[in-house]
């Protein structure tokens, strides 16, 4: 799944086993929470990768729109 310029004060996610990849322009506040059994987490505004088995959160650009994306076996990717 691929979201563009999400606008919404919170937006939900699910996912089994797809992957989720957010595109937000430079400079967008917005938090991140990111829970998964076995996903992968890659960051290309921070530079963040990880496997986290549980959650990940982050701010980025002084928050605002809050995005809570979960997924099973799915990854998330967070693009400019």
């Amino acid at each position: 799944m691929e979201f563009k310029n999400i606008t919404t004060a919170t937006s939900r996610i699910r996912s089994t086993s797809g992957s989720v990849k957010l595109y937000f322009l430079e400079k967008e506040g917005f938090d991140i929470l990111f829970s998964t059994n076995s996903g992968s987490y890659t960051d290309s505004i921070k530079g963040e990768r990880s496997t986290p088995h549980g959650t990940v959160s982050s701010t980025f650009f002084g928050g605002g729109q809050e995005i809570i994306v979960s997924t099973t076996s799915g990854n998330l990717s967070i693009e400019k």
